[in-house]
């Protein structure tokens, strides 16, 4: 007779970000700021500007302080965090889920958190056809 132990963590929910429908790959602007939170809304604090954001597709909040993770669940920054991001700014005002209407960022990428490069996602290549 065999018996298999498993052990168990906290379980982790991840909170999907408000999303935009051009993916990362968007002609950008760099912004430099901090991420900040109220209630359900994460934005970026940004000279004196706060900026919605609207993010790719696959990103997420988890975690107790909120972190950003991709698709991949490589978290990338943490509410608080200075960041770099890529992005196209918005003309009109936009209020994601749970966030007052504001000018705002259609997001690329995070370049950086706290100084530190973010690694682009890791993508497999197709196999190719082998006939």
């Amino acid at each position: 007779m065999s018996a298999t132990v498993v052990a168990c963590g906290p379980v982790q929910f991840v909170v999907p970000l408000p999303a935009h429908t051009f993916g990362p790959h968007i002609d950008s602007n760099a912004f430099e700021g901090v991420l900040r939170s109220e209630q359900s809304c994460l934005y970026l604090a940004a000279n004196g500007l706060d900026l919605n954001i609207l993010w790719p597709a696959g990103y997420g909040l988890r975690g107790n302080p909120p972190e950003v993770i991709r698709d991949d669940g490589t978290a990338i920054a943490t509410v608080g965090d200075a960041v770099v991001i890529g992005g196209l700014p918005t003309d009109a005002q936009i209020a994601p889920p749970g966030c007052p209407p504001r000018r705002g960022i259609l997001l690329g990428v995070v370049s950086s958190a706290n100084g530190v490069t973010v690694a682009p996602a890791r993508r497999q290549r197709p196999r190719p056809n082998r006939r």
